[in-house]
């Protein structure tokens, strides 16, 4: 039976899943382990069976006092325990850089669970981060001076959360954080994480929503078209041709390392005309780069055929370990041939 078939029959029917947790070094938002292994346990049974199943963490971390809780009650103490503890945070700050770039883990770890099981996470959640860490200036201020990188990939967190109608943010809310998604882009330059630059949808989103806020006065054109210009270097391949561009024959190739060679088919002949072409070199814009028969065309590096004089192993080698082996076989028989002598004599 098919592997998949079997654990499908395993999980249908499940009902209820559990998570053990017997230590506070590591929580349900400090790494991805857990919203991957429970979360992705979650809706491989509501795919199959087609119903959520209720999930709970038994809670071992107080031997005296050991608790089975619901996921939600687990994760929403963990958030007022530690990150929207105001001690935490500020024991955070003692480490700088690094700091920031735990409470930036945090907040993915948050949309971890929220993509995973979008019931779990609720809006005062979304709203209480949004309190904390954009809202409180000095907080802000603090990572965008220690870490400005991290606090550009919170924004953009919570832009895209909103655009993906995970989160009901007040019209004020997603208005101030466009607002300093724009100007951390164009006072740092693009972070480039996987939702910025990586993202062609929430920059789009953002796009639009800073365009009604120049017309508001809460940017300037010049700030908008700062972070476009930066944002479109960011995600554009720039590309730069040779004007020196030189020809050379096959026989020159071996001083071209690391050179990109473009082989075009000349004739019947079978005879090629390679030119160099540098790194970064727009092929598709610069006409004599080109080939003139695109099925003909091939691209990459020669490869030449190098000769090399191999030693006359004509005659036998005899190694050290031979010799060693050799050694060892004769003592070994020399000492059965004493041995059956004395036995002999007796």
């Amino acid at each position: 039976m098919n592997n998949s078939i079997v654990f499908e029959n395993n999980l249908k029917g499940t009902e209820v899943i559990f998570h053990s947790r017997s230590s506070s070094t590591y929580g349900s938002l400090d790494t991805d382990d857990f919203y991957q292994y429970m979360g992705g346990l979650y809706n491989a049974i509501k795919y199959i069976s087609g119903t959520a199943p209720e999930a709970y963490v038994v809670n071992l971390q107080d031997l005296s006092d050991l608790e089975i809780q619901t996921l939600h009650t687990y994760i929403a103490n963990e958030l007022y325990a530690r990150y929207f503890n105001p001690t935490w945070i500020s024991g955070m700050q003692q480490h700088g850089f690094e700091g920031a770039r735990e409470m930036e883990g945090f907040l993915e770890n948050l949309w971890g669970w929220e993509a995973l099981d979008p019931g779990l996470i609720s809006d005062d959640i979304w709203n209480k981060v949004y309190e904390n860490y954009f809202a409180n200036a000095e907080l802000s201020d603090w990572l965008k001076e220690n870490n400005p990188y991290a606090y550009q990939a919170m924004i953009a967190r919570m832009t895209e959360t909103v655009r993906k109608d995970s989160w009901d943010a007040s019209d004020e809310t997603l208005r101030s954080l466009v607002a300093e998604q724009v100007r951390s882009v164009v006072e740092n330059g693009a972070t480039c994480c996987h939702h910025t630059c990586g993202n062609i949808l929430n920059q789009e989103f953002v796009d639009g929503i800073a365009q009604a806020l120049v017309k508001t006065g809460d940017l300037s054109q010049d700030e908008l078209d700062m972070y476009k210009e930066i944002m479109e270097e960011a995600t554009t391949a720039t590309t730069q041709a040779d004007p020196t561009e030189s020809t050379s024959s096959s026989s020159s190739s071996s001083s071209n390392t690391g050179k990109e060679l473009r082989m075009a088919e000349t004739g019947s002949d079978n005879r090629s005309a390679m030119t160099e072409a540098g790194a970064g070199t727009d092929l598709e814009k610069d006409a004599s780069m080109r080939s003139p028969s695109q099925d003909n065309y091939v691209e990459g590096y020669e490869m030449t055929k190098e000769s090399v004089t191999q030693p006359d192993n004509s005659g036998p080698s005899i190694s050290g370990s031979d010799i060693i082996a050799s050694i060892f076989v004769m003592a070994g028989v020399g000492a059965i041939y004493l041995g059956f002598m004395r036995r002999k004599k007796f």
